[in-house]
């Protein structure tokens, strides 16, 4: 119950003041849609180094896929006086700003797999998801910066989905029952 009045409270917060904050206010919204999985951890005990490494990863590739976003919708910001990193430091500059970041949340992925506490699916994934962004988010980066945006976001959440999958598989190869 806490937790949940929490996120309307955040939520609140966000739509009153946080938006316009950049980063800040992309950081609450990558907090917020990583809520479900910081719950689940909590029910289940998760407490490896594999799912804290993801849902830190998830939430932190969230701020990235964020600041992405704003070089997309840079037009329509700057006309409502919305200050986002695109606004104020232009979309390319967003562009490459949230993908460092989203490479942050790479990173931090390969950290369970170097402990040894990966299963074969996660490990698999994450070097299908690494490979991808570096395959193809690193040349969308001198791309225009609309649309640029919009295919870094389609590869983050493309890479997201594979993890989340991933973490599902691998959690129920260890006899974790999801329900």
């Amino acid at each position: 119950g806490l937790g949940a009045a929490a996120v309307i409270g955040l939520s609140i917060i966000y739509t009153w003041r946080l938006k316009a904050i950049p980063v800040l206010g992309h950081g609450v919204t990558a907090l917020l849609s990583g809520y479900p999985l910081l719950c689940w951890m909590s029910v289940a005990r998760f407490e490896d180094s594999v799912y804290l490494a993801f849902t830190a990863g998830y939430v932190v590739a969230g701020i990235g896929k964020e600041v992405v976003r704003t070089a997309a919708d840079a037009p329509g910001d700057a006309a409502a006086g919305i200050r986002t990193v695109a606004t104020l430091r232009g979309g390319r500059s967003a562009n490459r700003i949230g993908a460092g970041v989203v490479a942050v949340a790479l990173m931090v992925g390969w950290l369970p797999i170097l402990l040894g506490d990966a299963g074969i699916a996660f490990a698999v994934a994450l070097t299908l998801g690494t490979i991808a962004a570096l395959m193809f988010g690193v040349p969308r980066l001198s791309g225009p910066p609309r649309e640029s945006s919009r295919q870094l976001i389609f590869l983050a959440r493309a890479i997201m989905v594979l993890l989340v999958l991933a973490v599902t598989v691998d959690l129920v190869r260890a006899g974790w029952s999801l329900f």
